[in-house]
């Protein structure tokens, strides 16, 4: 088992030398637990778990992203769950280096019969999307945080083996980030006042092994971003009006593996990696990453 999960991590850290994806989905709630894949958590057994994990990738332009979260989950009784999850970022690329608290996002979840669970949450923005080096606001790709409210709301069933899930995020509120590109670089897109759309977000996943101690859950994760991302044009310092971001909506498809070790009852360390199959022409939030591999330690109590 040791040497199956081993191959994974080394199999994973190869692929996120060579490819190009935008990790997880735009705003981050395909990676909160109750949206994951495989075997429903915590139905049984300790009604607590603390998870603490970091991640590693690279961004656009050659950006090394540098991720971390502390994630909590408690379950109320055999129907119902709350959790809370914080994260913070890290960026460094030619043009600065950027750090900072990311979202916080907190949700409850109600399962039924075992197959079903629905979840409703929301994401909160610890900082406000607009982080400014030398007097100068940065572009979305080395703010730690979109700056944006987002309502999620979500639900999982699964059959046998299968884990299916459907979630639909909504921002609730405009980016306060101000970065307008230049016409000496025009690396980065503008985002001033960034209007972004609401995302659909499809995974299916598959208990490929399943023991005791291992589980490996391969996924594909469909995100589609329903409609063409606005920023707010200005000259001299003056907005204007609003403007389409061509290429912004549509699909976005990841394919990604889980692998979850148990190394005693009550503690167990997860790996996460995925692999780009389709991506958006644009993308002006920023996300998109050299593949992130991602690790986690859980402990459950």
């Amino acid at each position: 088992m040791k040497k199956i999960l081993l191959v994974l991590i080394l199999g994973a850290m190869l692929v996120a030398k060579e490819t190009i994806a935008q990790g997880c989905c735009d705003a981050g709630s395909c990676s909160l637990s109750p949206f994951k894949g495989g075997q429903f958590s915590l139905t049984e057994g300790p009604r607590n778990q603390v998870s603490l994990g970091g991640s590693y990738g690279k961004g656009f332009d050659a950006i090394t992203s540098i991720g971390g979260h502390l994630e909590y989950i408690r379950r109320i009784n055999d129907a119902w769950s709350i959790g809370a999850k914080g994260t913070f970022n890290s960026n460094s690329g030619r043009l600065g280096d950027v750090a900072g608290l990311g979202d916080m996002f907190l949700n409850a979840n109600y399962s039924h019969r075992e197959n079903w669970r629905f979840t409703l949450g929301t994401k909160i923005p610890l900082s406000n999307g607009d982080v400014k080096l030398n007097g100068a606001s940065m572009p979305m790709p080395y703010q730690p945080s979109l700056g944006i409210f987002d309502a999620i709301a979500g639900v999982s069933y699964r059959w046998e083996k299968i884990g299916l899930s459907a979630i639909y995020q909504q921002p609730l509120t405009k980016s306060a980030n101000s970065y307008l590109r230049s016409s000496t670089d025009t690396t980065y897109l503008s985002t001033n006042k960034l209007n972004r759309k609401s995302d659909f977000i499809l995974r299916a996943a598959y208990d490929l092994y399943t023991t005791d101690q291992l589980s490996i859950v391969p996924s594909l994760l469909g995100i589609i971003h329903t409609a063409e991302d606005t920023y707010t044009y200005a000259v001299s310092g003056v907005d204007h009006r609003e403007q389409s971001i061509e290429g912004s909506q549509g699909l976005t498809l990841n394919a990604n593996i889980r692998a979850l070790y148990n190394f005693k009852p009550n503690q167990g360390i997860e790996l996460n990696a995925g692999f780009p199959l389709a991506v958006r022409e644009a993308m002006p939030d920023g996300l998109t990453r050299s593949v992130v591999i991602a690790l986690e330690y859980k402990f459950r109590f």
